[in-house]
């Protein structure tokens, strides 16, 4: 059972995800115009201003789900393959298990390797969110599963 824990139609998003995204910021740092990799920048930051603000106050001018959208367009503009957006914008999703401000910090990677036109280091940031995120989807979904003793009866 436990080996099993990540096959689900989410795990499959994710990998959808991961895959999409792979592409928009390897497009992103390889096609960008220094404009659109300002805006990339601007957008990561406001992710994570959206974060604090939220943290501090429930009513906060930002919102993050519209900050990550924002920063969803901006890549997808900057990797200058208006398909991505739709894909992106489909397989969105708000993890309830990564903190905002990994993900803030995760974006802010992404953006400045786009600035570099470092196609690598950005895809290395996008799997390290990702990875990050099926660590701890992983640990939840473990912690939930009954712990089985040597004589393989659970502990409860």
């Amino acid at each position: 059972m436990r080996a099993n824990a990540e096959a689900s139609p989410a795990h499959d998003r994710a990998e959808a995800r991961l895959a999409f995204e792979v592409l928009a910021v390897r497009r992103a740092a390889a096609r960008r115009s220094p404009s659109q990799a300002e805006a990339l920048s601007d957008a990561a930051r406001s992710f994570g201003a959206s974060g604090a603000d939220a943290a501090r106050s429930p009513e906060g001018d930002l919102d993050p789900a519209d900050a990550e959208a924002c920063f969803r367009r901006c890549l997808a503009d900057a990797a200058r393959t208006p398909f991505l957006l739709e894909s992106l914008e489909l397989l969105a999703e708000p993890s309830p298990m990564q903190p905002l401000a990994h993900r803030a910090a995760a974006y802010q990677r992404i953006a400045a390797a786009v600035r570099a036109a470092d196609p690598d280091t950005a895809e290395v940031a996008v799997r390290e969110m990702h990875e990050e995120e099926r660590r701890l989807r992983r640990a939840a979904v473990l912690r939930r599963l009954p712990m089985l003793g040597v004589s393989g009866r659970s502990n409860d």
